[in-house]
């Protein structure tokens, strides 16, 4: 990186891996907090962090969440072919 610019290659655009369906309709990403990494793996071993932020949590377009009949803070469980995501707050 000549003069400390980053160098930029383009490449062609790949549909995802997995696609929507009417049985997994959603995409789901995962993403660090101000509290614990992505998985907690670690940060999950502090209390003062753990008090803080106790569960996951899904974040979801409102008008789809009332769609779906999810309410705010509810407790529910996402679902996905290869994974399941076991306790997280709407």
């Amino acid at each position: 990186m000549p003069e400390g610019k980053a160098l930029f290659s383009p490449i062609e655009h790949r549909l995802p891996a997995e696609q929507t369906d009417k049985e997994y309709p959603f995409i789901l990403t995962t993403g660090a907090t101000i509290w614990h990494w992505p998985s907690g793996t670690m940060t999950r071993r502090s209390k003062n962090l753990n008090r803080d932020s106790p569960t996951g949590w899904l974040e979801i377009n409102t008008e789809v969440a009332k769609e779906i009949g999810f309410k705010d803070g509810e407790m529910i469980a996402a679902t996905h072919a290869a994974a399941r995501l076991v306790s997280g707050h709407v």
